[in-house]
């Protein structure tokens, strides 16, 4: 049960809602409480907050863009069945199950009727979008790729510079003139990615893990003109977004250090609300009842 449950959570990509989510976390997760007083141990400085924001703006973008094209795929007129289950069965968490201040409840389920209420335009604006999270993905390779196992490689300009460079050359080879040159090869690619997942997703924090994805994702999805994993990709990418900003907050990822499945799931499924949350604590300095150790 705990692999499939992990599948289930990691391999629809870790922040992302899908309509068994919510469910999902019901029946494992653990309450909100506990999972507030985690996520605040780790996001109390103001940086790593205003990071996160943006974070989960990518995330709800990302999460909706690729909600939609599912829809797309199901029905000929692309009815938002997956989206708007999601948006009502996610913003219903949110509301009930979580003891977080009314404004935080509310601007919670706003941010996810607003990526609700977008999630039609995101795709055209695909290589735009492609553009600027090279910036993301660039660091992330130079933290993880070409650093010690476990320890994030120090910030050297300089080489960064010449990633970034390589990057988006790369990408404007693949974006424009190569652009479905693997057309004919979607089936073994998507199966290998299948694979990938159901082979990293049962451990993610333990060797190859599947937030590789996240760097090479979206200019994949341009040589196959497959719009559903830019946004898949896209999920990961964010992850390895947050990384970068606990990485220049100096304050240690959550997910990592979490040993339960019970804690992960809770903190995934309710990410807009803890975060929210924390930002409303560091504004008005109000400690929730029973957390003044968080």
């Amino acid at each position: 049960m705990s692999v499939i449950s992990k599948l289930a959570m990691y391999g629809s990509a870790p922040f992302f809602c899908m309509p068994y989510k919510p469910f999902m976390n019901q029946s494992l997760g653990a309450p909100y409480e506990r999972a507030y007083r985690h996520f605040r141990r780790d996001h109390d400085k103001m940086n790593n907050l205003v990071y996160h924001c943006m974070c989960l703006v990518l995330q709800l973008t990302y999460n909706f863009g690729l909600l939609n094209e599912m829809d797309e795929a199901l029905t000929s007129s692309g009815s938002p069945i997956l989206s708007m289950s999601t948006a009502a069965l996610w913003s219903a968490t949110l509301m009930v199950h979580t003891t977080a201040p009314r404004s935080v409840k509310a601007l919670s389920v706003i941010s996810i009727a607003i990526a609700y209420k977008l999630r039609k335009t995101f795709k055209k604006y695909l290589s735009q979008m492609c553009a600027l999270q090279a910036f993301v993905q660039t660091r992330a390779f130079q933290m993880y790729a070409l650093g010690e196992r476990g320890e994030p490689t120090p910030f050297d300009a300089r080489q960064y510079a010449t990633l970034l460079a390589a990057r988006l050359t790369l990408q404007k080879l693949m974006v424009e003139p190569a652009s479905g040159v693997l057309n004919k090869a979607r089936k073994p690619i998507n199966l290998g990615l299948a694979a990938f997942m159901l082979s990293t997703c049962r451990e993610p924090f333990q060797g190859t893990m599947p937030f590789v994805f996240g760097m090479f994702g979206d200019l994949l999805s341009f040589l196959t003109q497959q719009p559903w994993m830019f946004f898949y990709s896209g999920g990961f990418m964010a992850t390895l977004c947050q990384g970068v900003a606990h990485d220049v907050a100096k304050q240690p990822g959550t997910l990592p250090q979490l040993s339960e499945f019970r804690d992960e799931i809770a903190h995934s499924t309710y990410f807009p609300t803890l975060l929210l949350h924390s930002v409303h604590q560091s504004l008005t300095g109000v400690v929730p009842a029973g957390l003044d150790a968080a």
